[in-house]
């Protein structure tokens, strides 16, 4: 062998050498991080358990306030409760109360048979409809005596096949009618918090708690730990449980890396692969060559680019990596444009910045919100072919949606043939109440030029309604791990959509709230004082005016009578309001004949001027 031979070789034997201790020290620090990530997860057994519970507690409190608004149920505690030493159920108030109970199917939902006791902690009625046990006393358990006092408590069986909880049941009055008791499976719960946590969970009888510790059996390695179950804040623990995790199966492809690593580092392999690695360090070369062109294919957005892929060797095994990233990139490239065809490109941009932002979750943000809708859609939609109706949204909704993107806001939903939509989220916009303002404007434009080139007259009589309001809501994604919706909830999204409902009152395009109006900076007019469904103070509302707008005289006209019509000078109002009307401004007709009736019938003494709308 020559000199260059065995220098190669040497060279390679301690390369090989230094990769299987590089395997090694890999393969321990991997170690440790896979036992440092699970007792992490170990540690957060309280709180998660805290959280089910939590959420359980909920449903039954759902359940409770249920069959407490139930005539029947409320009858039949109301009986128990004012006579409980002589209570034995009228016979057709129990089986109403009972009829009511498995009406609600709440078998599903809770392992063990609901129960309902009355304030002196007597049976009243169950869900399975068993009538003999009625007045059978649970006043002994301390879960009850708990519940009697108004706290809710938990307290595990026997077997550790259930917890039962017991929560108060208060009328709106707050008096205490009885308890609710009901069984939650510890199996199903544990299954739920260990797919979350990634852990296996088991009630473990007489153990004492204590720090993780690795037992092996059977060839594999589990990380173990014996863990208090947490009961309600402040209360004793309810049992122990053996968290555990296969440590073995984590770390398997390591230890078949150290494997080959010291396989490696025998002499006769050594000398053999310098043989080999001559004969083929020529054939190496072409291949790596072609993956330099392929990865600058790849970096000109060529993701169809793919190399051959030769043999089983690191080679092969690159070549096969490689196709693997380029397809998983192309892939990539075709979800992101297929996203843009559904959210808003403000939103798809953060997304693939911040990925976490699918999690489940939200936050409190300042908003502005819109709602479009059509008036006389849906009469007109039973009049048309299906695939005219879908022609028909299809094309105003790309003509609207397009001026929304344009003002710079994100669509959150369609709604039918309604369009619902955010400014100032996800990306923050100190301006979102003037975008919105332009963009109700430009959807009003674009909605109007579309359907004035229809060929149909009914769907040139078509026009558009817009609400806006601009206020602090809740935004994030909504749903299940499974699907979800970027979307806002709160009461400024309520506000925003009955603005937009009560454009058919006042016979307006656009109507904004006083939060919007006074921020958007563009030309208004206040409309009325209106106390709209749902809500009990009243908002002031005002017309984002378009071009044409009604001429400054009947702006003035209707400007004095608001005044006037607030003043209780309801003769002056009607007047001036039918001055505006008469110069083609149509809310000023819709006040004038309120003054009119007002006149006739004034409104009590303390009025504050608004008008309270009794429909959406």
């Amino acid at each position: 062998m020559s000199i260059r031979a065995k220098l190669f070789a040497l060279l390679l034997g301690l390369g090989a050498a230094a990769a299987g201790l590089g395997l090694l020290t890999a393969w321990l620090n991997a170690r440790a991080a896979v036992r440092e990530q699970a007792e992490r997860d170990f540690a957060r057994i309280g709180s998660a358990w805290h959280a089910a519970l939590a959420e359980r507690l909920q449903q039954l409190g759902e359940d409770v306030t249920s069959l407490s608004g139930d005539v029947r149920y409320s009858s039949c505690m109301s009986q128990a409760s004012a006579d409980p030493d002589d209570f034995a159920g009228t016979p057709g108030d129990v089986r109403a109360a009972n009829l009511c109970l498995c009406q609600q199917a709440l078998h599903t939902r809770w392992g063990r048979t609901f129960v309902l006791l009355n304030d002196q902690g007597l049976q009243i009625i169950r869900q399975d409809d068993e009538q003999d046990d009625i007045g059978h006393s649970f006043a002994d358990r301390a879960i009850v005596q708990a519940a009697l006092h108004r706290q809710t408590a938990f307290e595990l069986d026997r077997a550790g096949d259930e917890i039962d909880v017991a929560t108060p049941v208060v009328n709106p009055e707050g008096r205490l009618f009885g308890v609710a008791m009901a069984g939650l499976s510890t199996q199903a719960m544990f299954q739920s918090l260990g797919r979350e946590l990634g852990v296996e969970i088991a009630i473990a009888p007489g153990a004492a708690p204590g720090p993780p510790h690795e037992v092996r059996a059977g060839g594999r390695t589990r990380l173990e730990q014996f863990s208090p179950l947490p009961g309600p804040k402040g209360a004793p623990a309810l049992a122990t449980v053996v968290l555990s995790r296969d440590l073995g199966a984590t770390l398997a492809p390591f230890e078949r890396a150290v494997r080959r690593g010291a396989a490696l580092g025998g002499g006769a392999a050594l000398l053999l692969a310098v043989l080999f690695a001559l004969v083929a360090a020529g054939r190496a070369t072409r291949p790596l060559e072609e993956l330099s062109r392929a990865s600058a294919a790849i970096a000109q957005g060529k993701y169809e680019t793919r190399v051959a892929e030769r043999g089983r060797d690191e080679i092969g095994r690159l070549a096969r990596s490689f196709n693997a990233m380029a397809e998983g990139l192309g892939q990539r490239v075709f979800f992101e444009s297929a996203l843009r065809r559904y959210l808003a490109p403000a939103v798809v941009d953060d997304l693939v910045r911040d990925p976490s932002r699918m999690r489940l979750g939200g936050e409190r943000r300042e908003m502005t919100v819109l709602f479009f809708d059509v008036a006389g859609f849906t009469a007109l939609a039973e009049t048309l072919a299906p695939d005219e109706l879908v022609a028909l949204c299809n094309g105003y909704l790309e003509q609207v949606v397009g001026a929304l993107f344009d003002a710079g806001g994100t669509l959150d939903k369609f709604i039918g043939d309604a369009v619902m939509a955010l400014f100032g989220v996800p990306l923050a916009q100190p301006d979102h109440p003037a975008r919105a303002c332009r963009a109700a404007l430009a959807m009003q434009r674009a909605f109007a030029a579309h359907v004035s080139a229809s060929p149909n007259p009914a769907v040139r009589a078509l026009h558009a309604r817009i609400g806006l309001h601009s206020g602090t809501a809740a935004f994030g994604n909504l749903g299940a791990r499974s699907i979800m919706s970027l979307t806002a909830m709160g009461d400024a999204v309520n506000l925003a959509s009955r603005l937009e409902g009560v454009n058919k009152v006042y016979r307006t395009d656009v109507l904004a709230s006083e939060a919007t109006a006074r921020a958007a900076g563009c030309a208004t007019r206040e409309l009325d004082l209106v106390k709209v469904v749902g809500r009990k103070e009243p908002v002031r509302i005002f017309e984002i005016l378009a071009d044409p707008a009604p001429p400054g005289e009947a702006l003035a006209a209707y400007a004095a009578a608001l005044t006037a019509y607030r003043e209780r000078r309801f003769e002056a109002a009607a007047a001036g309001f039918d001055r505006a009307a008469a110069l083609g401004d149509r809310p000023a007709s819709v006040l004038a004949q309120r003054s009119r009736e007002y006149r006739g019938a004034p409104p009590p003494e303390g009025w504050d001027g608004s008008f309270a709308l009794d429909r959406k």
